[in-house]
């Protein structure tokens, strides 16, 4: 059987429709919530950090992770990642170097909150690499969210 897409005008078979929507084709129902998401960029950003967050996705995200595809994707990342950041990715390795050698002590709290949590280097400057705040996950999303926001309003 064949339908008459309302958008696109075409005829396509059934299989081109999706079972909750036969008067649009799929093709076209993808390119309007393409323009939507475009159209209302803030709103998804903070829409998908939400969704992001919710119980089953984290579990489902942790066991792909897990998976033979999931680690060769993580891996090509953190390939991309250390390639288009190299002072960054010094800094890191310098950090963590420096740990290791006991150059560098990690406290056992936040320099922010003062939470005994599991702490993050943060560098206010890359080219400093062994010059960083310890911070707890939450403070150092927050210090980056800060700066981005000081660089929005400087651009």
């Amino acid at each position: 059987m064949q339908c008459r897409c309302k958008k696109c005008g075409q005829v396509k078979s059934l299989d081109d429709f999706y079972d909750s929507n036969v008067t649009t084709c799929k093709t076209c129902v993808c390119e309007a919530v393409r323009e939507n998401r475009k159209a209302k960029a803030e709103y998804y950003k903070a829409f998908d950090k939400v969704r992001a967050k919710l119980p089953h996705r984290v579990e489902a995200k942790k066991k792909y992770s897990l998976t033979p595809r999931g680690k060769e994707v993580h891996l090509k990342a953190n390939k991309r990642f250390r390639e288009n950041n190299p002072e960054k990715y010094e800094a890191h390795m310098a950090v963590t170097v420096a740990v290791a050698s006991g150059k560098l002590v990690k406290p056992d709290a936040c320099q922010d909150c003062g939470a005994a949590v599991p702490l993050q280097a943060h560098h206010e400057d890359y080219s400093k690499p062994l010059d960083v705040m310890w911070l707890c996950s939450s403070c150092h999303a927050k210090h980056h969210y800060s700066e981005d926001m000081q660089h929005a309003a400087a651009v």
